[in-house]
């Protein structure tokens, strides 16, 4: 099944065919909570090469517990505009070759984090629990349940409470 997406996305970009994807955020379909994406093709597209994104996010209004309300108007002017925004971005298929055919949207509109990659400062550390050392307490993922865990120090006690 991936393999077969893979393919599709590797056919629709070196073939130039995708000219828009708009991602809207879930609760907008009825009796579901998932997030879609409508895929807009073109085989005559305005800027070839180029795929717009577009995050619709903040084109949706919730009226109700059921209602959603998209802005319709306001979202075609955003796609019409041609300019990168808050809510649009324009890449280019070498991008998206560039990340592996990937056309997660939020990944396009992330921004650029500074810092250190956890990896390059941290050593992995592989033993075996018979070295756990004598102060402190070992907490598997199995022991976290609806209950205390303490633990001593010779100046604190901390509580600690699982939900």
């Amino acid at each position: 099944m991936y393999q077969c997406g893979q393919r599709l996305r590797e056919r629709l970009i070196q073939e130039d065919l995708i000219d828009t994807i708009i991602s809207f955020p879930g609760g907008l379909l009825y009796h579901t909570g998932i997030p879609f994406v409508v895929l807009i093709l073109n085989m005559v597209k305005d800027q070839p090469g180029k795929i717009k994104l577009v995050d619709a996010s903040s084109y949706v209004t919730k009226t109700s517990h059921m209602q959603n309300i998209i802005e319709v108007e306001n979202l075609l002017n955003l796609i019409k505009l041609n300019k990168d925004s808050e809510s649009l971005r324009i890449i280019s298929n070498k991008d998206v070759v560039a990340n592996d055919y990937n056309l997660n949207i939020l990944r396009y509109f992330r921004e650029d984090i500074e810092g250190v990659k956890l990896k390059d400062i941290l050593s992995y550390y592989r033993g075996a629990r018979r070295n756990i050392p004598q102060r402190g307490k070992l907490i598997r993922v199995r022991d976290l349940k609806d209950d205390k865990i303490v633990f001593h120090n010779k100046k604190y006690q901390i509580f600690l409470k699982v939900y």
